[in-house]
């Protein structure tokens, strides 16, 4: 059986913030999805908003959620090395029409070979960034700490708050919510204790 070429076209997996649930910090979950006819391979950030796309339900898509966000570095030396399996999956595949609609199905070695590759991703370490609102992530800081003060306008706050994401990103954070608007509300609370 001749071989697809496959590419690895994505490879994202951080956790964002998951629009559906944002308000109670809900994040995304990295999902591996295999496009076997495109010989297309990608890990990306999935949301939950109960919806299938219509080649994921007929099985034209594999889509497979994997627990937790693996390193991102780890992940794809993962998918480069278990490019194997990843062919298996791919030769492993078939379409049949059942009178409605295209069909996708994975023979029995396709499907073991589906299961090797999750457990293998779901392995690597995982990602090390986290999700922080801003009122968690600045609990311990004055307003004076972040810079500002009942005077800061808000072109400063807009500086100052992509600062402090950039500061926070290197310590392993990604802050939800809009930091601009936390430090907004911070300069109001001062300007009212001087009225």
């Amino acid at each position: 059986m001749k071989s697809k070429i496959i590419q690895i076209t994505k490879v994202e997996t951080e956790p964002e913030i998951d629009p559906y649930h944002a308000q109670t910090g809900g994040e995304t979950y990295t999902e591996l999805y295999i496009d076997p006819e495109r010989g297309i391979v990608q890990l990306h950030q999935e949301m939950d908003d109960n919806a299938t796309p219509i080649d994921e339900w007929n099985g034209l898509v594999i889509a497979s959620k994997i627990s937790g966000h693996p390193n991102r570095s780890q992940a794809l030396w993962v998918l480069e090395e278990d490019a194997h399996l990843i062919e298996r999956v791919v030769n492993g595949y078939s379409t049949e029409w059942d009178g409605h609609n295209w069909i996708g199905k994975l023979n029995h070695d396709a499907e073991s070979a589906l299961e090797e590759l999750i457990q293998d991703l779901e392995n690597c370490d995982p990602e090390e960034v986290g999700l922080y609102s801003c009122d968690d992530w600045f609990d311990s800081c004055t307003p004076k700490m972040l810079g500002i003060s009942w005077f800061t306008t808000d072109d400063e706050i807009k500086e100052i708050a992509t600062k402090l994401e950039a500061d926070a990103y290197e310590e392993g954070a990604i802050l939800y919510g809009s930091v601009s608007d936390y430090l907004i509300k911070l300069r109001d609370d001062l300007q009212e204790n001087i009225e």
